[in-house]
């Protein structure tokens, strides 16, 4: 049976892209070096909701799951330079 031309194809549920990178987040903050990861992740949601693939619900999650990423990756990045700076 094929589906009638008039309706338009259902987006993928937003959930499990937004708990992923939620807890990718959490952990980022715990574990600085995944930061990267979560930024990546979310960032790259975020396009897919953009470019209208998904569901722009969880829009929130995403952009606080970026945010984390974003400071966790500076805050290493900070640590580590600061590091360096001592020893020499």
């Amino acid at each position: 049976m094929t589906p009638a031309p008039w309706k338009l194809p259902a987006l993928p549920a937003r959930s499990p892209h937004v708990s992923v990178a939620l807890f990718l987040a959490i952990c980022a903050l715990l574990c600085p070096p995944l930061g990267s990861i979560a930024w990546w992740y979310a960032g790259s949601e975020l396009d897919r909701v953009a470019a209208g693939e998904l569901w722009g619900d969880g829009t929130r999650g995403l952009v606080f799951a970026k945010g984390c990423g974003v400071a966790a990756t500076t805050a290493c990045a900070t640590f580590l330079l600061l590091a360096v700076l001592h020893r020499a």
